[in-house]
């Protein structure tokens, strides 16, 4: 039972209005793992990966396919035509993407829970990067991670934000530091050009706009939150903050409107790479260089989405550029992106979750909206009259043969084949019969209706509850009409 609800909560949920292309993936997929399972097992870890990487073609083209080539899908009405309409209604906005927001900020989380079991030498990597920054700059360092103290132990994920913490602006403060990470900059303009982001905030420049947050992550104050995942109060958080300079031609968010806008390209992505590199110089003959490498990279991306500085692909961008490979290339070590598999299971499936009852309850204030357009009115011709409901002919009786169990029985053999025909054909027949009074058996009709539908419509709840309503009402007319009556009796 528990299976039916859930495959019927992901087809409703895909008739959401707006839908973008994160809900559309994160939904469609689920489904079909929940009607295929260890089918399509390779195909839905190829997706969760694509979906990571925002290569949001790339996963619906996959989606596709395998909806093409199992019949389990291609021939079932009601999967192929819920998938088919809720791609056409996909529209991606860079201020939006609300799922996709979600995602990156459970990724983050997950990701930083990971770490220390994943990597026995993370904390050793972290030590060696904080003295670093110590060498570099010292004056940040004092300020920043030994806070009055000569020399700090970095044994804790608290303190090795703090190490990634300082580098922004080590890149801004340091000459030397600066000088190289400009030259990789100027070498990148594809990436750092493109940047399109207004300089000043539009949100807490005076008190009236002042921005108030509980959320983590790169979600926005607006943004609904499981209230076990929220956070102390801040204020004017990034995310809430900036707006995009519709003046940069060709910018990177402007073109890119799958991709969350929080912040544009990364900046502090040039530095973080510059950095890295500056690392595998002082430690080149480290057994572990390539770990502590992925851990430095790893670490700066987890504290940048999850402090709500930028998105996935504002940074992963950055590192995709040649000039900024070559930092690390060159030293015959990757720069990589190396996460386990089981925080991108998670995180992905947690965002089923979330895509769902957001998109749930968009369905719902679609119908709330409706409501007053459909209840209690019955539907005109254009010349104003009554419309007249055809006969379904598609039940394949003459409608002078009709009787309630004969209609029922062609229902029932041709939801064998057609379940969706055949709830609409139920409704047809019993729109046909209200409007000629025709009196037939028509409970085990209904009862199909009912198991048909993949999810009991708000709509249905309103005009059954409106019914009962006037139906009351109705009642306490006639008796005040028979008390009125009694009482001019005795008058």
């Amino acid at each position: 039972m528990r299976e039916k609800n859930e495959t019927a909560a992901y087809l409703q949920a895909l008739k959401a209005n707006p839908i973008d292309s994160s809900d559309f993936i994160l939904l469609t997929t689920a489904l079909l793992k929940k009607e295929l399972g260890e089918k399509v097992k390779q195909e839905v870890d190829e997706i969760m990966t694509l979906y990571l990487h925002l290569e949001k073609d790339k996963a619906i083209l996959a989606i596709e396919k395998i909806c093409e080539t199992h019949r389990e899908i291609s021939e079932n009405h009601l999967l192929s035509t819920t998938i088919v309409e809720a791609k056409k209604r996909v529209t991606d906005n860079p201020i939006e993407n609300q799922s996709r927001r979600y995602f990156e900020t459970r990724f983050a989380t997950n990701l930083f829970e990971s770490m220390e079991e994943e990597s026995p030498v993370f904390y050793d990597g972290m030590q060696k990067l904080s003295d670093l920054v110590k060498e570099l700059n010292p004056g940040l360092y004092d300020k920043d991670i030994g806070k009055g103290k000569d020399d700090v132990a970095i044994t804790t994920m608290e303190g090795a934000k703090s190490v990634v913490g300082t580098i922004r602006e080590l890149g801004d403060t340091t000459p030397d530091f600066t000088l190289k990470r400009n030259a990789v900059r100027r070498n990148s303009p594809a990436a750092y050009k493109t940047k399109d982001r207004l300089n000043d905030p539009v949100r807490g420049t005076n008190e009236e706009n002042n921005v108030f947050s509980q959320n983590p992550g790169i979600m926005k104050s607006i943004h609904a939150m499981p209230f076990n995942e929220r956070t102390s109060e801040e204020q004017n958080r990034i995310v809430d903050s900036y707006a995009l300079n519709p003046a940069v031609k060709d910018g990177y968010s402007a073109t890119k409107i799958h991709v969350p806008f929080v912040n544009s390209v990364s900046g502090t992505a040039f530095s973080t790479v510059t950095l890295a590199g500056a690392f595998i110089e002082k430690h080149p003959q480290d057994p572990d260089l390539q770990e502590h490498v992925d851990n430095i990279i790893l670490t700066f991306v987890a504290r940048a989405v999850n402090e709500g500085f930028h998105s996935l692909r504002e940074i992963m961008d950055v590192f995709k550029e040649p000039a900024v490979q070559k930092v690390i290339n060159d030293h015959k070590v990757e720069l990589r992106i190396k996460y386990p598999p089981e925080v991108l299971n998670k995180s992905f499936q947690e965002a089923v979750q979330y895509s769902t009852k957001i998109c749930l309850g968009r369905c719902v204030k679609d119908e709330l909206q409706n409501i007053h357009e459909h209840i209690g009115k019955p539907e005109v011709s254009a010349k104003g009259k009554p419309h007249k409901p055809p006969f379904p002919t598609e039940l394949g009786i003459r409608e002078n043969k009709v009787t309630g169990p004969r209609v029922e029985e062609a229902l029932r053999e041709m939801a064998k084949n057609n379940p969706q025909q055949a709830l609409e054909s139920a409704q047809r027949f019993l729109a046909w019969k209200n409007y000629h009074h025709r009196n037939f058996n028509v409970k085990g009709i209904k009862e199909l209706v009912g198991e048909l539908k993949p999810k009991s419509s708000l709509l249905d709840s309103f005009k059954k509850m409106k019914d009962e309503l006037q139906t009351t009402k109705k009642e306490e007319m006639l008796n005040t009409e028979s008390t009125r009556q009694d009482m001019n009796k005795t008058f």
